[in-house]
């Protein structure tokens, strides 16, 4: 199948600001054939190796509130959608809430901020007395720790755009779409880059595939946006005649005359991989999910 050309791009990304699940254990079948004496058949575990394969007995599931408390915020006269949107996609992937216990102040706070730090490096990690991303960075001490990291990723990179297959149509608009649409499936959180009509360079990331009154779409965490009420999928992308458009909650569409995912956006995907399977092997099997 033939793959639409890369640029080598390098990228400005100066965003607009004014503009502006647990995990769930598989259920293995029961048998329906029983001993004479009637006892529930024991269930055998799956192999670990299998069991950590899966996406989803990883800790990268879906949450209602997953995201940074706060919008994306002009430094230097620039605006960090794109350090907004690499720090919010690296802690949705690498951080499991544990709200078990509460978090009051003091100490709690400071471990939650060294976690948070193991993050940054890629390192899965448990964070404890907090139920979501989008509590834990109200915090303002939290909060004013990740706006200095947001700050540290520049807003210039070189990337190239990715390769896609010619799925879907003669356009690489399109078949992205569908590439984009293919990784929310498989739990992927993939950083966006667009610019439009009244849109400057901007970035967004893809969190869920839906349906509504405009057709397919591909439902997006905006930092130039953040909800009250959670993810609802107001904010997203859809075809329309053979172009991209992004309906942001709060706006009308708008045509996308950049819409790209690129190659670095892939290298994090691995390294998030391989950092939540490092994770799963390391607790499922104590926690009794898998045997090795």
């Amino acid at each position: 199948m033939k793959l639409l050309g890369m640029t080598l791009l390098t990228l400005i990304l100066g965003c607009g600001q004014k503009d502006i699940q647990k995990i769930k254990p598989i259920i293995y079948p029961i048998p329906h054939d029983r001993s004479q004496n009637d006892e529930e058949p024991t269930r055998e575990l799956p192999l670990c190796n299998s069991y950590c394969e899966d996406k989803n007995n990883l800790i990268s599931n879906w949450d209602k509130y997953d995201y940074l408390s706060f919008t994306n915020f002009g430094f230097r006269g620039i605006g960090r959608c794109r350090g907004h949107a690499i720090i919010t996609q690296q802690l949705s992937q690498l951080i499991y809430f544990d709200n078990t216990t509460e978090c009051l102040a003091g100490s709690c706070i400071d471990k939650a901020l060294d976690k948070i730090k193991e993050a940054l490096r890629f390192k899965a990690i448990t964070i404890n007395g907090f139920n979501n991303l989008y509590e834990l960075s109200s915090v303002p001490e939290i909060e004013a720790y990740l706006k200095m990291r947001v700050r540290s990723i520049s807003h210039k990179y070189s990337a190239r755009g990715i390769e896609v297959d010619e799925r879907y149509s003669d356009r690489r608009e399109i078949n992205l779409f569908y590439y984009v649409k293919d990784q929310v499936v498989l739990g992927h959180r993939p950083y966006i880059a667009i610019k439009g009509t009244n849109i400057g360079h901007h970035a967004l990331l893809a969190y869920e595939h839906s349906q509504n009154h405009y057709g397919e779409v591909l439902c997006v965490k905006d930092s130039n946006y953040i909800p009250i009420n959670g993810l609802e999928c107001k904010s997203f992308l859809f075809i329309k005649d053979e172009a991209i458009y992004y309906k942001r909650a709060d706006l009308e569409p708008r045509m996308l005359f950049i819409f790209n995912v690129m190659t670095d956006d892939l290298i994090r995907e691995q390294k998030y991989l391989k950092t939540q399977r490092n994770y799963c092997f390391a607790n499922a099997h104590k926690n009794g999910l898998c045997r090795l």
